[in-house]
């Protein structure tokens, strides 16, 4: 089920929380989910976000175990995987970026400048502006990148016991703010929903569902596992739950996230060889771009779809306009990863390695 730096299953749930979030944006503008139970649950698509984030956790643990050594080869690596698609699907919504709000020199100069150092996240008031408000994730990414390489080998230190009670202040650390947002309900949405700080426990926990995965905890019957999580996700994330939308169920889909990341890793069932079948495979490698030009396919949407319909009558149906929208999405993320993410990855690191190899050849011949 895995590669030695890669957990084929894990790679295609990505695409099934890009899915989810993508489905629960063409619901918010196109609403095409038929009434009942489908509808309520891709109507909290939002919560796909975390899953994200605590997959990301776990992966980076697993990727980078033992080898945060070296920290700039870390970042470079990041670096190298995300800018590239980031700044492309930035540049590809510019003409999107102030929607119709008039924003004075300087407080455009500073969208400009927190999203090219990937900052926006951190100032509530950015939500909304540029690439559609679908960069925040990235932003909040990007702080947990940072995070890690110093956290994880005082994790991976821990014993069993203080990793748990770890993971259970993590857990609160997480809960807390979808809670808190009801009783503030003048501060803004997106100060619980997008702060990096309120997120990073997520991607935390992910990373402590690798470490615990590696000291030996497994589950008797992963196969069942996998089943029953998700039929739990899919009956209670129905209900109406107290506090902040999609932050609100942290209580229950977080340790269900990482339950269901860590029995895919020991499954050998259905859903797992599925999920690790070359088609969901390769739709997990361009899942970032996947989510990533989201905002463009909506953005093109709104403007052209009066006109759309009128040329073609079908696409009135909502829900024929939603499969046109994914496939159109899945071409750019094909050509996005294909000729954009992995060409520039591999440039970015060969540049890289290439003055890392200088530089230490340089130093040899200085100690001679």
């Amino acid at each position: 089920m895995s590669t030695k730096n890669e957990i084929l299953p894990l790679t295609g749930l990505r695409f099934i929380a890009a899915l989810y979030v993508f489905l629960f944006h063409m619901q918010i503008n196109w609403p095409f989910a038929p009434r009942g139970m489908v509808k309520k649950v891709i109507e909290q698509g939002a919560v796909g976000m975390s899953v994200f984030f605590v997959l990301s956790g776990f992966l980076l643990a697993y990727q980078y175990s033992g080898r945060y050594e070296d920290k700039k080869a870390y970042f470079v690596k990041r670096l190298a995987r995300i800018y590239p698609i980031y700044v492309v699907a930035a540049l590809s919504t510019l003409p999107w970026m102030w929607r119709g709000q008039d924003f004075s020199i300087w407080d455009t100069a500073a969208i400009v400048l927190t999203n090219i150092f990937v900052l926006q996240a951190w100032v509530p008031n950015y939500f909304n502006f540029w690439n559609n408000g679908g960069s925040w994730s990235i932003s909040v990414e990007v702080f947990c990148y940072a995070v890690l390489p110093f956290i994880a080998p005082w994790m991976a230190g821990l014993s069993k016991r203080k990793l748990m009670v770890f993971a259970v202040l993590l857990y609160v650390w997480c809960v807390v703010p979808g809670q808190v947002g009801r009783h503030f309900p003048d501060l803004q949405f997106s100060f619980f929903y997008a702060l990096p700080a309120f997120r990073l426990p997520e991607f935390l926990l992910g990373a402590c569902g690798f470490f615990a995965a590696q000291r030996g905890f497994r589950f008797s019957r992963p196969n069942l596992v996998v089943v029953l999580i998700l039929v739990i996700f899919i009956v209670l994330i129905k209900r109406r739950v107290s506090g902040l939308p999609y932050i609100g169920y942290n209580w229950m889909l977080i340790p269900a996230v990482v339950g269901l990341i860590v029995s895919l890793c020991q499954s050998s069932g259905r859903i797992s060889s599925v999920l690790s079948c070359g088609l969901f495979v390769w739709l997990g490698k361009i899942s970032y771009c996947f989510y990533s030009f989201q905002a463009l396919v909506l953005l093109l949407l709104m403007k052209y779809h009066s006109g759309m319909v009128d040329a073609f009558p079908i696409l009135n149906a909502n829900w024929v306009l939603c499969v046109l929208a994914f496939a159109i999405l899945i071409c750019l993320s094909a050509l996005g990863h294909h000729f954009i993410e992995e060409p520039c990855r591999r440039k970015i690191q060969l540049w890289s390695d290439s003055r890392s190899q200088r530089a230490a050849e340089k130093k040899e011949v200085c100690v001679i």
